[in-house]
């Protein structure tokens, strides 16, 4: 996934300090891993709640980790829907909006509809 953030410990920290953000970094590592798999149990979107309810995991522990899974190109977000407090939160999806963008699309038949990354190709055949 991704190297949270480098570390959470100076050089200068004492031993305890690098095994505490060791022990941090494997914590936020298995809550990504938590909330990707229960994205891969659900078909469609789901806001930071659905999350925290399918996985177990508070709330604000699932809101700390869907920046860093964007970032690595594991989520994407579109659109909002209405949260149980009555504000709007954002609506996740497995997978980046760029690769779910360049999927072919199957026809009936399973023949691709369109070609995937189209301007890759023509350039690689140039």
């Amino acid at each position: 996934m991704n190297d949270f953030a480098i570390t959470h410990a100076r050089s200068t920290d004492p031993e305890t300090s690098h095994k505490a953000a060791g022990a941090a970094r494997a914590l936020a590592q298995q809550h990504q891993q938590m909330i990707l798999r229960a994205m891969s149990d659900v078909s469609g979107g789901m806001t930071i709640s659905d999350l925290a309810a399918l996985t177990g995991l508070d709330k604000h522990a699932v809101a700390r980790r869907m920046p860093e899974l964007e970032r690595d190109g594991c989520v994407y977000w579109s659109g909002e829907r209405p949260m149980p407090t009555g504000r709007k939160g954002r609506v996740w999806f497995k997978g980046s909006q760029k690769a779910e963008a360049a999927m072919p699309a199957l026809t009936k038949d399973g023949s691709v509809q369109h070609e995937p990354f189209p301007d890759l190709f023509r350039s690689m055949a140039q």
